[in-house]
Formats: C-alpha cells, structure tokens, sequence
C-alpha cells in the first residue's frame, strides 16, 4: 500500500515546479518542508530571463507579481564602473528579470503547487528513505514524531544542505565544490530600481559583491565567495563585506544614506560536480540538492525550474505509459546533462582555476578587457556579460575570445596591463607555493577533477 505517488522533500522552487507539473498530470503528491509558509530563505533574490521564461511557459508568472522589474546592469572593478547596458538576453529571452525577495516568491510557487492539487505536509524534516521493490518508504520528524510515508518515487529538492542527497549518495560534497555567501536588506538605496550593480575587488575574488534593488528605495545587498581558497582571504567575509560598503566610492553613492533592515545572514551553496550522481531509482535530486548553481555568478532559480520540470515530466511519462521508472530517471540525469550538465561542468573548471588568489591580477585584467571590448561591441558584449549572467554557454566566451578580439588589441595588451599583471601573479603564485604547498596541491588536484567534466563541454557537438 502507498500514501501516493511521490513524495518531493523541500517546497522550494525546485519542489513546488515539480509538484505542480505532476499534480497536473494527475499524479498524487506530498510535498514536504521543513518549515510553515511563508518562510524566508537566504538568497540574492534576483529572478533571471531564463526563469521568467521558464515561469510563464509553466503559466507560473503570478509569482513575479509585485516584483521589482531590472533589465539593466553596471559592472564596477576596483570602485569604478567599467560597463553599463541592458541584460545581454538576445531575441530568444526576456530582456528583463525580476528581484523579488524569495519569502514572498517561495510562497507563491509553493500556494500555486497546492492549488494545482499538491499535498502539503509542513513542518516535517526527512530523516531517512528505504527501497522496498517498487516501493520507497521516506521517514519524515515532525513536531508530534516520526512517521512513514510510503510512495513510488522520491524527489529530493531540499537545497545545498540536502539530506536526500547525503542518504543517496553515502558522502557529502566535496568542500571544494561550495561558496559561501552573506546577504542583508537595506532601506533608502540611493538608486535607481531598474538596474543591478556588481563589483569585482582583488579582496574578494574569485567572488563578487552585489546590490540588487527590490524596488520603493529598498535592495538585496550581498557578497558571495569560493569557499576553498589559495591564499585565502585575511578577513572574514562579513567584514570584507563592511569594508566594501564603507569605503568603496562606488557603493557609498547607493548605499551612504541606506539602513540595514533586519540582520546579515549568510548560506553555503554547493556547486554542480558532475562526479556525483542525481538519481538512484527511486530517488532523484533537483535544484541546489543536485548542485545545479552556476559557480560563476552563485544563480540557482533558473537551474531549480527547469529541473523541477524535467524530473516531473520523467516521473509522469513513466506512470502514464506504465514504463521503468529507473529507465525514466536515467532520462532524466541525461537531459541535465545536455542542457545544463556540460556548461556548468565549464564554469566550475573556471572558478577552480580562480580559486587560486594568486592568480587575481590576471583575472581582473582580463575582466577589465572584456568589459572595454563589450562596451563598444553590441555581439560580444552579449556573449561576455552574458556568460557572466548565466544568459549564454560559457562555451561561447571562448569562441569570442579567439575570433573577436583583434591583433592590435591583444598587442595593445600586452603592452600595456599585461607586463605587470603577469609580473605580480607569477610572483604572488611563487609565493603562494612556499607559504601553502598542502593548500597548492589540493588546488592541483581540484582543477585536475574540475578539467574531468569540462573537457567534453569545449568538443563540437555532435551531428
């Protein structure tokens, strides 16, 4: 005997899409969280083009309602602006997104799944799962014990911290795999709310700051991290974090005559590692429980969507048509691979090789190229900033790379920033050997893992 058809574990984006695509397919779930709605969740708030599009297309786009419309950006180095333009989306997305703080967008999805005929179950923390033939038997704690739920699949959207994937996988992820991030909201923002600013700082690298407006004078104010470094950072993040604000021109021109509302919170967030698996029949993972965040910019909403999509749509086809369910979830991981699996792959080969500090004046040169080009260079601005913004295939950047910056440029460079960029990073990566040979060598060996997954992303596809 089951209780239903799937039991989802976490009511986030991730859970509440799934859900609702299979509740509409007329398939029985329960969808579990932790927590009562409505309940915060510690995020940069900000909602692509891609999960705008992603949203509609699930006639979801009621969750953005009241949020505040951005489709604008402005990059800064150092304290000064180096690029201003629209959100690089092209003709095949949106050329907006949405910030809007996740206490109100999580509770929308999380409503709409339920009016969609999903069953809520709060306040419940899952505990463990055992297979039995065709059958998973999930244990959740509540607040009045245990109980035991009994369903044909199992779907694990229960964040970066996710428990499922712990009990699926016998192992946490890799520390080299996670960021860390902090984020506070600030009333009287000196800032127009159409637009978001990101700052890049040698003290912050590889890693950014962010000031993203939420709309009536108010903004999601943070700054995210790899939380495995060479040469790590000689601050704690919340007071680089302080730092920044208080002394970078830039960001005292938005946020000088703001307040801090309600207090600095911070959450680790683990990256794709395509050495892990997200499905073991019954079970499969989706969103941050899968690892699906971009390791360059820490965004995870689009991932969560689709994601949610997908598995859901895998499950339903399985049911309906009376097929495997396991040969459904392989399906399934396949698909994350093609669509997503091989491009995050890439940008966690990027940030591992940032990872070494040592290597900063060269990554902020290259930054400072990139800007300069895109800002005169409507195509390749498209593709640098939106390989930054998770709008475009990190494969791309390398394409425009090689075809679009042109001899006189890359003379122009080396005679100019790249002498002492390259003088200072060799020489701060020598002395990062000596001063850390352990912390070098698990560097070493992260890249060399990191290199694993991202070598099939740079092959042509396939006819």
């Amino acid at each position: 005997m089951r209780d239903c058809d799937a039991i989802l574990i976490g009511a986030g984006p991730a859970g509440a899409v799934a859900a609702a695509v299979m509740a509409r397919r007329g398939l029985d779930v329960i969808l579990v969280d932790k927590a009562h709605f409505p309940r915060d969740k510690v995020c940069g708030d900000f909602i692509g083009p891609h999960a705008v599009r992603e949203l509609d297309e699930l006639a979801l786009g009621s969750a953005l309602q009241s949020g505040n419309r951005v489709g604008a950006g402005s990059v800064f180095i150092e304290g000064r602006e180096v690029l201003r333009s629209p959100l690089p989306t092209g003709s095949e997305l949106p050329p907006f997104g949405y910030v809007i703080p996740r206490q109100t967008f999580d509770e929308r999805l999380f409503r709409a799944a339920c009016a969609a005929g999903a069953r809520p179950l709060e306040g419940h923390t899952f505990a463990d799962y055992r297979v039995e033939g065709e059958t998973v038997s999930v244990t959740l704690r509540g607040e009045s014990g245990e109980r035991v739920l009994r369903a044909r699949a199992l779907i694990g959207a229960d964040g970066s911290a996710s428990l499922v994937a712990l009990r699926m996988r016998g192992r946490p992820q890799p520390k080299a795999d996670r960021l860390i991030a902090l984020r506070a909201y600030y009333d009287g923002i000196a800032m127009p709310p159409g637009g978001v600013d990101v700052h890049f700082h040698a003290a912050t690298f590889p890693g950014y700051f962010w000031i993203f407006p939420t709309g009536d004078g108010h903004a999601n104010v943070g700054i995210g991290i790899a939380s495995q470094t060479v040469a790590p950072p000689k601050r704690h993040l919340r007071d680089l974090m302080r730092d920044l604000i208080e002394n970078d021109a830039a960001v005292l021109a938005r946020l000088g005559p703001a307040a801090v509302a309600g207090k600095l919170a911070g959450w680790p967030l683990s990256t794709y590692n395509a050495r892990l698996p997200i499905v073991a029949a019954p079970v499969a993972l989706v969103g941050d429980a899968a690892g699906f965040i971009n390791p360059i910019n820490g965004e995870g909403i689009q991932y969560a969507l689709a994601s949610g999509r997908w598995v859901a749509e895998a499950i339903a086809d399985a049911f309906e048509r009376r097929t495997s369910l396991g040969t459904a979830l392989a399906a399934y991981a396949l698909r994350v691979t093609n669509e997503i699996g091989l491009d995050l792959e890439l940008n966690r080969f990027i940030v591992a090789v940032a990872t070494n500090r040592a290597l900063n004046p060269a990554w902020l040169a290259l930054l400072r190229v990139w800007c300069a080009r895109a800002a005169r260079d409507p195509e390749y601005l498209r593709v640098a900033a939106g390989v930054v913004a998770g709008l475009v295939p990190s494969r791309r950047l390398f394409d425009a790379a090689v075809r679009n910056v042109s001899f006189a440029e890359g003379f122009g460079l080396l005679r100019t920033t790249a002498p002492l960029a390259v003088a200072r990073t060799t020489g701060a990566a020598l002395t990062a050997v000596f001063r850390e040979p352990a912390a070098t060598l698990r560097w070493l060996a992260n890249l060399c893992g990191a290199g694993w997954g991202s070598r099939h992303a740079l092959l042509p596809p396939r006819a």
